[in-house]
Formats: structure tokens, C-alpha cells, sequence
């Protein structure tokens, strides 16, 4: 599967989990990977669009953190990090936000629950 299609099935299983934690209303996507125009892109970076910022944020503060940030990536074949995705992971940790790479669908998910301290389902 792609990426994008990975991350399209994590939003859809937040989506019937959010009926039982309201928290899960705080998790959303990070349109960096969108196709524009130069125009469009312009636009976007004049109004504080970041390259390497992370895909997902989940606002939801747990334990020292203050919230969740995921990088999604293909599982096959394995996608990597870009070096401005490696320097956002970096500097959002260091400001207190827990980071973490998901390889897929089901790591992301593992991710989140073991982040909001619950047990796979």
C-alpha cells in the first residue's frame, strides 16, 4: 500500500474509535505532502507551511508530553526521512512533543494507543 492509503485507513479506524475517546476528535493531518501548483505552494509557505513537519498531530497532552506527532511512512518498500524531516523530529522533541515514525497502518495505530497508555484492541 502506499502511504497515502495507510494513512487514509488510520484516520478512518480513528474515526470509529473517537465515538468511544473524544480524544481521538484532537488527532489530524498535516497537509505537507499535497501536490500544488507554484502559486499554491507559495501561498502555503507565506502562510507558515513547513517542509518536514510530521503527517499526523494528535493534540493530546499525556504525561510530560505535550502531544503526539507521527511521520508516516510506507512499510514496503520502507520509506525514509527526509534530513528536514529528521530536523523537525529533533527539534519537536526537544520542545517536549513525543515523535515517532510509523511504518504503516497498524504500527501508527500501535503508536497512539501505547502513547494514550491503552491496549491494542
Amino acid at each position: 500500500m502506499t502511504e497515502h492509503q495507510e494513512q487514509v485507513m488510520f484516520f478512518k479506524m480513528l474515526a470509529i474509535k473517537a465515538r468511544r475517546d473524544a480524544r481521538l476528535n484532537c488527532v489530524f493531518a498535516v497537509p505537507n505532502a499535497a501536490k500544488r501548483t507554484p502559486r499554491q505552494g507559495r501561498w502555503m509557505t507565506e502562510e507558515g507551511l513547513k517542509a518536514g513537519v510530521p503527517d499526523i498531530f494528535a493534540a493530546i497532552p499525556v504525561g510530560k508530553h505535550h502531544g503526539l506527532f507521527l511521520e508516516m511512512k510506507r512499510v514496503k518498500p520502507k520509506g525514509r526521512l527526509t534530513p528536514n524531516q529528521k530536523a523537525w523530529i529533533e527539534r519537536l522533541t526537544a520542545a517536549g512533543y513525543y515523535c515517532a515514525v510509523a511504518y504503516g497502518f497498524d504500527h501508527a495505530h500501535e503508536i497512539l494507543t501505547t502513547y494514550l497508555g491503552e491496549t491494542n484492541e
